[in-house]
């Protein structure tokens, strides 16, 4: 059988992350029913201890069960001596970064990241993230929990966290432990000699093990002793019994065995134990108050390093900023945008000043670092303050774009809108004589209006979504619906005069339209800070809620779009109950 899943080659590091875990009890996927085939589980657990910088060599020896926290943190109180509750005490001894409280009133469990870090940095918390407030409120730590609200994970941006530990000339040991398990039908299939393998690592251990097992219950071999011991002198009606320490003939004894029933099956599983090191950054501006290079800075790692022209023009890597960006260039007199692919395009905040960028999975925009190194210091000026750590890796369209010279064979949503938006005009023309549009914006109106990164927020989303109405919805030629079909009520607005238009004709006009209603709805929130069913109208208008707003407005502009592309493709072909008189005045063609 293929081992490869429960020996773990694919783990990387956790150390080289963007986030770094400062604690975790997570379980990453669970499926089936327990100890049955087909069941499933992988597990991922982590504690973090800092201590002295100097440490490192002995900290990494340390095991995974001398660092784990059996229930809660608490202080020690021996003789005179007081251990805090955040001390490690052991060789080295250290500080923990997430204490943990345990309750036996049946309360959820409560983790706390260390106060001393929290205060350092300057954060405040906002439900489960702690934000930077002196750096546009971004997210330093983040908590995740699961459906009982029970914290499962804590991390903590690895920028912010190199700054803390250069000012305390400290590192971060980071102790992991996870596990594969998997139950199969076959248990003739023992990976490994013997049903068990295992390797040691550079700083921690791996072993693997295949057992055969009953279906839900213990070793297919293995059976169970049952002990059972009983008073006999007990008078069950004796209202307050009092009983003496039992003798040999006080008591009786019976012992039996328990075998488990059931099809044998093959119960195989990973573990692996590791440590790692986290170092502290080159500097420590945000604690210590460290100089930062002077000029126009622009960091290039996770550990917050930055370089200037100069390096940025020898170097070959990428640079990541806010999708605040986009906008700050566009609101910039001269400034342009454009698309190249579905995620790729140039911006600049004058035509010849544009420079290729990429959009990742986080709706973050990825430049390779010497086209920003190009720009003079004035347009640099403009870049600078959306630049962050890298975060959610380079947008693989760019990436093979630049250095596999394949460009992606695909269109942005906005270039598909402005398309389809085109075609359903002179399609309208040709089919009734006059525009569907009762008028009609230019290609770079619509290309500078309508982007993705106009979405930032919900409010941003629903702003986008009243753009996307009045482009379409509301620009709709009410009077031509009207004569199209003209037996319809006087007050029906024109999606609907639409959908029915196309129900007449044999197609289905509730989810041709659907989208465009979801876009209305969601710009009615904007409009009249209406209370909303948000998730019923995302999956109307096909938005992935994942929390990353400029691929929500990405969505939302590739919905309208596939409207406006059926419209164009079925407009010839629908019956309508009246001629439109010719002689009509046309507007305007682009």
């Amino acid at each position: 059988m293929d081992t490869t899943w429960f020996e773990m080659t694919d783990i990387r590091p956790v150390a080289k992350r963007s986030w770094i875990p400062l604690a975790a009890d997570v379980i990453l996927c669970q499926q089936g029913k327990y100890r049955c085939p087909g069941y499933q589980k992988e597990y991922f657990g982590a504690w973090s201890i800092l201590m002295p910088d100097n440490s490192k060599d002995p900290a990494l020896q340390l095991d995974w069960s001398s660092i784990t926290p059996l229930s809660s943190h608490s202080p020690e109180v021996s003789d005179n001596d007081y251990i805090p509750s955040q001390e490690f005490v052991g060789h080295p001894s250290g500080v923990y970064m997430v204490l943990q409280q345990q309750f036996d009133s049946g309360e959820p469990r409560v983790w706390t990241p260390n106060q001393d870090l929290v205060l350092a940095l300057r954060l405040i918390r906002e439900g489960n993230s702690w934000l930077c407030p002196d750096e546009d409120y971004a997210e330093v730590l983040r908590l995740q929990v699961d459906n009982d609200n029970v914290p499962i994970l804590i991390e903590a941006r690895a920028e912010y966290l190199h700054d803390y530990l250069n000012a305390r000339h400290a590192g971060l040991l980071i102790s992991t432990y996870q596990n594969r398990l998997r139950v199969l039908p076959d248990p003739d299939e023992l990976p490994w000699e013997g049903g068990y393998s295992s390797h040691t690592l550079a700083h921690g251990h791996w072993e693997g093990r295949g057992q055969v097992v009953h279906e839900g219950a213990g070793l297919f071999d293995g059976e169970w002793v049952v002990h059972r011991l009983s008073r006999t002198d007990v008078d069950y009606a004796d209202p307050l019994p009092i009983f003496d320490f039992p003798t040999n003939s006080k008591v009786q004894s019976q012992t039996y065995t328990i075998k488990p029933k059931g099809q044998p099956h093959l119960l195989v599983s990973g573990q692996m134990w590791l440590n790692e090191w986290f170092p502290p950054g080159s500097s420590s501006p945000r604690v210590r108050g460290d100089s930062v290079e002077p000029s126009i800075p622009f960091i290039i790692d996770h550990a917050s390093t930055r370089a200037t022209t100069k390096a940025l023009i020898g170097s070959n890597r990428y640079l990541w900023f806010k999708p605040t960006l986009i906008n700050a260039l566009l609101h910039r007199r001269g400034g342009s945008l454009f698309w190249y692919t579905e995620d790729t395009g140039s911006v600049g905040a004058a035509p010849h000043r544009k420079v290729h960028f990429g959009m990742n999975s986080l709706g973050l925009v990825n430049v390779f670092a010497k086209d920003i190194g190009k720009l003079p210091e004035t347009h640099q000026l403009l870049w600078a303050p959306h630049n962050i750590t890298p975060d959610g890796g380079v947008c693989p369209e760019l990436l093979r774009a630049q250095q596999a010279c394949e460009p992606a064979n695909t269109l942005a949503p906005e270039m598909l809108f402005l398309r389809h938006y085109a075609a359903l005009h002179q399609v309208s023309l040709r089919t009734f004589g006059r525009s569907l549009f009762r008028r009609l914006p230019s290609p770079d109106q619509l290309v500078t209006s309508l982007h993705r990164f106009r979405s930032l927020d919900l409010a941003s989303l629903c702003t986008l979504a009243k753009d996307v109405t009045r482009h379409i919805s509301d620009n709709f030629d009410l009077d031509l619906l009207k004569q199209l079909k003209p037996n319809e009520p006087k007050d029906l607005k024109s999606l609907k005069r639409i959908e029915r238009l196309l129900t007449a004709s044999g197609h289905n006009g509730r989810t041709l339209i659907g989208p465009l209603a979801g876009v209305y709805e969601l710009r009615l929130a904007d409009a009249h800070d209406k209370t909303l069913n948000l998730p019923s109208t995302f999956k109307l208008i096909g938005i992935d809620d994942n929390g990353y707003y400029p691929i929500m407005g990405k969505h939302l502009i590739y919905s309208a779009a596939s409207v406006l592309e059926h419209l164009a493709r079925i407009l010839p072909t629908i019956k309508t109950n009246a001629t439109p008189p010719a002689g009509l005045a046309q507007p305007g063609e682009s």
